[in-house]
């Protein structure tokens, strides 16, 4: 007859009187972080913020009259599933502001973006993908102090509530 520790029995009927809870907590989570291309840095990684503020996951720059802002983004999946499907959507621009998207290739998907079906290529656990440049233009009706903000927001497809957001900050100086 097998002798049972005390402690190891304990153990067991706590294992079995509470319920086993998944862990659905990180399941589909992106990762989205952004920097301005000349900077070394990144800001937001590891840091979700589904809601503002976002002081953490934003990028500034100063640009002159008629010049344009070019930030990078990145984008891991930090679920636990692999196939996590991400879904990007961004601000569009204004009468003083412009925004394009583009992929590190050059190609524009500026159109897909703003209407949020621009699928993300990040597929596998912990998978980190070059994701887009977004570029910031100041127009003719922009102003001396103008600030512009644009955030770009990463979601699964398969839990909407999983989403991470990052921004890009212009300022005409």
């Amino acid at each position: 007859m097998k002798r049972i520790v005390p402690a190891t029995a304990l153990a067991a009927l706590i294992a079995l009187l509470l319920p086993a809870t998944p862990s659905f907590a990180t399941d589909y989570q992106p990762d989205v972080y952004i920097k301005h291309y000349r900077n070394d840095s990144f800001h937001g990684r590891n840091v979700y913020t589904p809601s503002d503020p976002l002081s953490m996951q934003t990028a500034k720059t100063v640009i002159g009259m008629g010049e344009t802002g070019i930030f990078k983004t990145k984008l891991q999946n930090d679920g636990v599933v692999d196939a996590a499907d991400y879904v990007m959507f961004g601000c569009g621009g204004n009468r003083r502001f412009g925004v394009r998207y583009a992929e590190p290739d050059g190609t524009n998907v500026t159109m897909k973006v703003k209407n949020g079906t621009y699928q993300a290529p990040v597929k596998d656990i912990d998978e980190i993908s070059n994701l887009l440049f977004i570029g910031i233009k100041a127009k003719s009706r922009a102003d001396h102090g103008d600030m512009f903000r644009c955030k770009l927001k990463a979601t699964s497809e398969v839990d909407p509530t999983y989403v991470d957001k990052v921004r890009a900050q212009v300022r005409v100086g």
